[in-house]
């Protein structure tokens, strides 16, 4: 399989062409590029509730709420864990250890109109709530028709 990285597209002559053309598009292509260096951990869902609505669901078994951070930035949501192993953890004789409990941090890139609007926890899912808000000027806008051929009042 190959991976797609941005050196590999844009030694494709058509794609250099296309982008030189994009301006700005270069993000895109950044983001392209560290797609596969991403990890798979923690596992989530993306879960599109509505048009407006969506919810990110995380699997986070063994952190509790005080662990975890939830922060937005400049189109960018973060979400990390540190461990915080009590003593009794420490001293546990696992003979088989599956769960992973590991500190992480995984950026999203949201979409220029998606803001988060509220985290929960419940039984080791973390539930992140995503809302769309367009500006007025992208909202479906409706017009009246008028008729020239009817004679005014």
């Amino acid at each position: 399989m190959t991976m797609l990285t941005k050196s590999s597209l844009i030694r494709n002559p058509e794609i250099l062409n296309l982008y030189h053309s994009l301006i700005g598009f270069d993000q895109f292509f950044d983001d392209l590029d560290s797609f596969h260096k991403k990890t798979n951990y923690p596992p989530f869902n993306v879960i599109r509730v509505d048009e407006l609505h969506y919810v990110m669901e995380l699997a986070v078994a063994g952190f509790s709420p005080k662990d975890i951070s939830v922060t937005s930035k400049q189109g960018v949501l973060t979400i990390s864990a540190k461990t915080t192993e009590s003593d009794s953890l420490k001293e546990t004789n696992y003979i088989y250890k599956g769960l992973a409990s590991r500190a992480f941090t995984k950026d999203f890139k949201l979409y220029e109109h998606i803001f988060v609007t509220g985290a929960t926890f419940d039984n080791g899912i973390l539930k992140v709530n995503l809302e769309v808000k367009l500006p007025d000027q992208l909202k479906e806008q409706k017009f009246t028709v008028m008729d020239h051929n009817q004679p005014k009042v």
